[in-house]
This record gives C-alpha cells, sequence and structure tokens, in this order.
C-alpha cells in the first residue's frame, strides 16, 4: 500500500510562499506609510497595528510554505507535534 504523505502539494508550497513574500512586503510598506502620517498618532497606531496583523498573516503563509504546516488548524487536545 501507498503511505500518503503529509506534506503540502509542491503548487501549495509555492502559492504559500508567494503569499507570504506578498503580505511581507505589504506589512513593510504599511509600516513605512504609517511613519509619514506623524502628526496624527491615531493613524499611526492603527498602521501600525496593521502592519502587525499582516506581518503575522506572512509568517503563517511562511510556515505553511516551509514546514508544511497549518498554522489556523486548532488541535486543543493533542501534545506538541
Amino acid at each position: 500500500m501507498n503511505k500518503q504523505s503529509n506534506a503540502f502539494h509542491l503548487v501549495t508550497k509555492a502559492f504559500a510562499l508567494l503569499g507570504a513574500f506578498i503580505c511581507g512586503f505589504f506589512a513593510a510598506t504599511q509600516f513605512i506609510s504609517s511613519l509619514f502620517a506623524l502628526p496624527d498618532l491615531i493613524a499611526v497606531l492603527l498602521g501600525c497595528a496593521k502592519a502587525v496583523l499582516i506581518a503575522l498573516l506572512a509568517l503563517a503563509f511562511w510556515n505553511a510554505g516551509t514546514h508544511s504546516k497549518n498554522s489556523f488548524q486548532i488541535n486543543p487536545f493533542s501534545g506538541p507535534r
């Protein structure tokens, strides 16, 4: 019998890494553009918060692309793998 692999398909990995690159680029540009709105403190804080959330999404895509692991899957009663 053929044993199925738990790794993601190659195309899925490629698109996950592409998504990580795009989200990382958007996070960097959002952070830089929020610093140019310096007189408005609320806009700076909201822009930095959006940049952090986009960076976390990029990290999840990077984790999926490199380690073939779904960061959004919740297994509450399973131990660490």
